[in-house]
């Protein structure tokens, strides 16, 4: 019994080291996105986020789905991270977002062609990226001109141009899995977002057509 209990005991305190300890390590952090008045390439590099100050008058905000290659009207609020979205803003303006920084070690699912994607809460070089070698070019947008890059920025959004599909599973720290990314039943998908034949997915994004069904 007494050995039960040490088993127990020990078990216990495997489990508070590696789940409670670092879920309750987690900290949520300040992100402002300064934005200048028209079209902006942005992302949001927090998971489970609120907006706390919002000074834009926000007129579009739009997600590309490379999947069947159309942009879809989103609401900020709803935004994941790893995606890059189109902002347009009638004025020069800030919104201010609190939430648990995203992070992700190199592992990023990119489909062949052009790809929207987010960044980390910290600047990452594109050579850590598993999909490094099926990279072609990536640029991201400023002040109404395309600059080149080798880095993902935080807050910023990037067309990253791939020559292949190359899906890898993300490891995520410091919140959710985002949209498209590799699941399993249970999977910790980010807000709005549900695990479904392996990967997070919004439910309502789901058309019928036919005898077809489309996502995006």
């Amino acid at each position: 019994m007494n050995n039960m209990k040490k088993h127990l005991f020990v078990s216990f305190g495997i489990f508070l080291i590696l789940f409670l300890v670092p879920a309750l390590a987690q900290t949520r952090e300040r992100f402002e996105l300064n934005l200048k008045k028209g079209w902006n390439l942005v992302s949001i590099p927090l998971s489970s986020f609120e907006i706390t100050s919002n000074d834009c008058e926000i007129k579009i905000f739009l997600s590309w789905n490379n999947v069947n290659n159309n942009w879809i009207n989103v609401n900020i609020k709803e935004a994941t991270p790893l995606k890059g979205y189109w902002i347009y803003v009638n004025n020069d303006c800030k919104i201010v977002f609190y939430g648990f920084p995203f992070s992700f070690i190199s592992g990023i699912n990119l489909l062949k062609g052009w790809n929207l994607i987010g960044s980390n809460y910290k600047e990452i070089n594109i050579s850590e990226l598993l999909c490094k070698d099926k990279i072609g070019i990536v640029y991201y947008y400023e002040n109404g001109k395309w600059i080149q890059t080798d880095k993902l920025l935080p807050g910023r959004g990037h067309f990253v141009f791939t020559n292949e599909d190359c899906i890898k599973t993300s490891r995520i720290f410091g919140g959710c899995k985002g949209e498209l990314e590799l699941c399993d039943p249970g999977s910790d998908c980010c807000s709005g977002l549900k695990c479904i034949d392996g990967r997070c997915v919004n439910p309502s994004n789901f058309t019928c057509k036919g005898n077809y069904l489309y996502y995006g």
